[in-house]
């Protein structure tokens, strides 16, 4: 999946999306200290989850939230992310957004204001 998203056809994309198999994909995430790289698709849903991850919330422009179940081959690993490793999102029309990890923080599964009101560029959760 993740190898056609990036060389779908131009035509295929739409403004900030890319219909693929059924679904509609924003692009995919790079977390290089994990050796993750996963597609992302552009609205979250539970059974959607159990596929790739998903945006939460926001634009990589205006901070982008993404959630995936804590799936081995998904966000498990996140606890390992230390200060200062990188993140990339690359967006279906190709424009890669770095990011540098400033916090890994532990909340409650309700704490959905803390994970969708910070200030933070990008934010991952499981």
């Amino acid at each position: 999946m993740l190898e056609e998203l990036k060389a779908a056809e131009p035509a295929e994309r739409g403004a900030d999306t890319l219909t693929l198999d059924g679904a509609e994909w924003l692009g995919w995430l790079s977390i290089p200290s994990l050796e993750l790289e996963l597609p992302v698709q552009a609205e979250w849903s539970y059974p959607a989850l159990k596929t790739s991850p998903c945006r939460y919330a926001g634009t990589p422009e205006a901070g982008l939230v993404i959630a995936a179940h804590n799936y081995e081959q998904h966000f498990a690993r996140l606890n390992l992310l230390t200060a200062g490793d990188t993140v990339e999102f690359t967006d279906v029309s190709g424009t890669a957004h770095r990011y540098t990890v400033m916090q890994v923080e532990t909340l409650a599964p309700t704490a959905v204001e803390e994970m969708t009101g910070g200030d933070w560029d990008l934010t991952l959760f499981t």
